[in-house]
Formats: C-alpha cells, sequence, structure tokens
C-alpha cells in the first residue's frame, strides 16, 4: 500500500476534501474536479449516490447556485458530512452551507464561504443566511471550512 492510498483511505474515512492536485499526500489527499480524481469520483468514493452525489459534487466545486459556476479557488479544504448517515461528522470546523442536487440551500453565514473568503465574488442567485445552517435543517450534505481558513 502506497502513502497515497493510506492517505486517500483516511480521507474517505474523515470525508475532508481538497481541489488542489499536490505531490503532498502526507496530510491530506487533493483532488482536481476536472481530473480522473474529480469532484465526482471522490463523492463516489465517500459512498454518495444519486440526488446525495450530485450533491456532494455541488459542495465540491463550490457551485453554490447549481448553475455549473465554480466559486472557490485550488487548495482549500473543505469537511463534508450528511445527515443520512453516509459520511459522519467528526471535524469541528466552522458550518459552511448545506447542499442539494440544485446547490447551496443556506449559508451560515456570508462571511464564512468560499464564495467570498476564497473567490472574492458574490454568487448570482440569493441564498438564505440561517443560524441554523449546518445542522440538516436544508440540505442533506453539510460543509465546513478549516477554521484556519476563516
Amino acid at each position: 500500500m502506497t502513502l497515497r492510498s493510506i492517505a486517500l483511505s483516511l480521507i474517505v474515512l474523515m470525508g475532508c476534501v481538497s481541489q488542489e492536485p499536490t505531490g503532498d499526500v502526507a496530510n491530506v489527499e487533493r483532488i482536481s474536479p476536472n481530473g480522473p480524481d474529480g469532484a465526482t469520483a471522490k463523492c463516489l468514493a465517500l459512498g454518495y449516490e444519486s440526488d446525495l452525489l450530485d450533491a456532494c459534487v455541488r459542495a465540491i466545486h463550490a457551485d453554490f447556485c447549481g448553475d455549473g459556476v465554480s466559486l472557490t479557488s485550488p487548495g482549500v479544504l473543505i469537511d463534508i458530512h450528511d445527515i443520512v448517515g453516509v459520511v459522519s461528522d467528526t471535524i469541528a470546523w466552522v458550518p459552511e452551507a448545506e447542499w442539494t442536487a440544485d446547490g447551496a440551500a443556506c449559508i451560515s453565514s456570508h462571511d464564512t464561504t468560499r464564495f467570498w473568503k476564497v473567490a472574492h465574488v458574490e454568487p448570482q442567485c440569493v441564498i438564505p443566511v440561517s443560524a441554523d445552517c449546518g445542522t440538516g435543517a436544508y440540505g442533506p450534505v453539510i460543509t465546513k471550512l478549516a477554521p484556519t481558513q476563516i
């Protein structure tokens, strides 16, 4: 078993993903949304299917509006988990958004989103801001950002 496959196994268990290819796999497995280890492959490896798969792919791409526009930058670490038990919430990071197959159903705060903190752009859609966002009240797939990125 290579260091790369060990890192991938650990990340699949944690549900933690990033978006930049790199040779450094000691801490996290990094992926490219458009490469062979892209968002769909990562979400399938996490165990997502059907609508949860679509929600996971939108979450990794930071496709907040569900229009195919990615509002993030390479290298951003996110935690993905869900309310149906496919991937458990094991990391105490800051909730970012809840996701459906149509994009972000809510955000926890404008200031704690990848579109603002990382990409420095506003989405072209209205996304509800809610203190309950991150609890599973709006969508089945939830993302959190690493505290160092907030």
